[in-house]
């Protein structure tokens, strides 16, 4: 008997010991994932953050690095370069850059529904499309293509309306010859909310207009050789939206050892607005919607944003569905 317990605790401590060397060997065997996200660091890529934080990209066997974004920076570029395996995009900015013969495929949609509204002052009572005409809308030159693809599908033709670049400053709202404001939610529809300036807000997909937001791309070269990377970083990806967006307190806790430059009452105010835009009306976190894709592909080549018809099937790749 008392060597069948020697032997046993032999073994035991010989189980314990291989465990403890498998630890460092698979972190050390977990694929470099490099993601390339299109701004800097804020509440916009809260999903990515709580995968890393939990653990999610780590238990898929993948060591995830996250490359603050900024001005200057073309995520599709950085992607097809091969200096970032993902990269975090909009739909029409891809589109252009498949247009220019871009080698890259989008393989997941985080935002179903557009980050980017119009917003008025609610005294001016602008509420539908059709009281856009003849209006003076506020359009930034970076926003441009995104602001007249939307605004085309929603009927309102370019010649219907004057444009306007003043800066996004919350006293401009206050006090502007300015109608209407092309603009993210989470700056000048969260700022209105903060300074207590009552808005109206229309939503392109309260109009049946479905141009979804951030998506997820990867280098053809890339997914050819690696498909399942893509699927396992994806579904880790939206199992970190899912957290964030159940766990809002605790994500914004997460997000402030990023060092960002908000507070914790705008990181929750963002977190909120963020967490609406995961869904639209039939499609499911990271899913993609080839159709809503071919209609903006459609709407910039007749803009003439892209110089040829573009087939959304060529660059679509859902890996969920897989």
């Amino acid at each position: 008997m008392l060597n069948i317990a020697v032997s046993v605790r032999k073994c035991a401590a010989i189980f314990v010991g291989l465990l403890l060397f498998l630890q460092p060997l698979a972190a050390d065997t977990a694929e470099l994932v490099r993601v390339q996200l299109k701004w800097y660091n804020s509440g916009q890529f809260a999903g990515f953050y709580a995968a890393l934080a939990k653990g999610y990209y780590r238990d898929a066997g993948l060591d995830v690095q996250l490359l603050e974004g900024g001005r200057g920076i073309n995520v599709p570029e950085v992607v097809a370069d091969g200096r970032a395996e993902f990269g975090v995009e909009d739909p029409i900015k891809i589109i252009a850059h498949i247009d220019t013969g871009k080698a890259i495929i989008a393989i997941s949609t985080i935002f179903q529904r557009n980050p980017q509204a119009l917003i008025s002052r609610k005294e001016l009572n602008i509420t539908k499309p059709s009281q856009l005409i003849d209006k003076t809308i506020r359009l930034l030159k970076p926003q441009e293509v995104a602001g007249l693809t939307i605004l085309a599908q929603l009927g309102v033709r370019r010649d219907r309306f004057k444009i306007d670049r003043s800066a996004s400053e919350i006293d401009n709202l206050k006090h502007s010859d300015v109608d209407v404001w092309f603009s993210y939610l989470t700056n000048m529809a969260a700022k209105a909310d903060a300074a207590g300036i009552p808005i109206n807000i229309i939503y392109p997909d309260d109009f049946r207009v479905h141009v979804p937001g951030d998506s997820i791309i990867v280098s053809k070269a890339y997914l050819g050789a690696k498909p399942n990377i893509g699927r396992r970083f994806v579904t880790a990806t939206v199992k970190g939206w899912r957290f964030a967006a159940g766990h809002i307190d605790e994500t914004v806790n997460i997000m402030q050892s990023y060092n960002m430059d908000y507070t914790k009452g705008s990181l929750t105010s963002n977190m909120k607005i963020t967490g609406a835009l995961l869904r639209g009306p039939d499609d499911q976190i990271g899913n993609i919607n080839i159709e809503n894709w071919q209609k903006i592909a459609n709407t910039m080549f007749y803009l003439g944003f892209v110089s040829s018809k573009i087939d959304a099937r060529r660059f679509i790749d859902d890996v969920l569905s897989d």
